[in-house]
């Protein structure tokens, strides 16, 4: 009843516009709608027993978890569709924070799997699809927009403090993790390296890679030490295969010493943490 509401609103109201009504377009409308009565399924149960059990040859639970990966799929293209890579990301990023956040509150594998393959799925995202669309393709930077893809990351880390900090060694996650600590550098080096130029970039590469090392030194947590670790790889090779190549002989010697000095820092801040080790 209420998608044919929102159909009639759409095709008969604004005459096929497609304009948004109530601030959403058709297809989140319509989305919205599916995704509540997935949800309903999910988590009122209204299924009968006997009704469900004459389909066969999927029991109950099977259609239950076919429901749940109906969900997602339905959820993630919607968002595809209607978002672009600036606002996709953090959205998915959340959402597979949900999905992680449901599979331990109701020990459900499948929404841990869930959670672990949308959190894939964001990363090559913003690997490829986020950082090869040209800038004027994509929605102008405001602060309510950095804010939310920032507080995505931020979200990302305390998910990651979540699945390391379980009371007994069930409940600790090591594999979700290690995902959501390579998510969060993805997301936060992707952002970087799509709106800071070749300079600057390996910069705040080199200032993320030693926030992620010195994080997981301090609290002793490969999953964010080994991510940074390669992190800073990627900024040595960087600055000395193309940042300085074309720089006058002065400014590449002065880059090399900086470069020098943050590599003693780091390495420093590394076998001080490995002695007692």
């Amino acid at each position: 009843a209420l998608e044919l509401g929102f159909g009639f609103y759409s095709f008969f109201v604004d005459y096929g516009s497609g304009a948004a009504a109530l601030g959403l377009s058709p297809r989140l409308l319509v989305t919205a709608v599916v995704i509540g009565a997935y949800l309903y399924l999910l988590f009122a149960d209204p299924m009968d027993e006997a009704l469900s059990g004459r389909w066969q040859p999927f029991s109950r639970d099977e259609q239950r978890r076919a429901i749940s990966w109906m969900l997602l799929a339905v959820a993630s293209f919607a968002v595809y569709r209607e978002f672009d890579g600036r606002l996709r990301l953090p959205i998915w990023a959340f959402t597979s924070l949900g999905l992680f956040w449901l599979g331990r509150a109701h020990k459900s594998a499948d929404f841990r799997a869930q959670a672990l393959l949308l959190a894939a799925g964001t990363a090559l995202e913003a690997a490829t699809s986020y950082l090869t669309t040209p800038s004027v393709l994509l929605s102008s930077i405001t602060l309510p927009r950095a804010a939310l893809f920032w507080s995505s990351i931020g979200a990302l880390l305390g998910g990651l403090s979540i699945a390391k900090t379980g009371e007994t060694e069930a409940e600790r996650d090591d594999q979700a993790a290690t995902m959501f600590a390579l998510l969060a550098l993805v997301l936060g080096a992707s952002y970087f390296a799509k709106e800071l130029d070749r300079v600057q970039l390996t910069m705040a590469w080199t200032g993320l890679g030693i926030a992620f090392l010195a994080g997981g030194i301090a609290l002793g947590w490969r999953e964010l030490r080994l991510p940074g670790l390669t992190l800073l790889g990627l900024c040595v090779a960087k600055a000395l295969l193309s940042d300085t190549a074309n720089l006058p002989l002065p400014n590449r010697v002065a880059s090399f010493v900086a470069l020098g000095v943050v590599l003693i820092f780091a390495s420093t801040l590394y076998n001080k943490a490995g002695s007692g080790e």
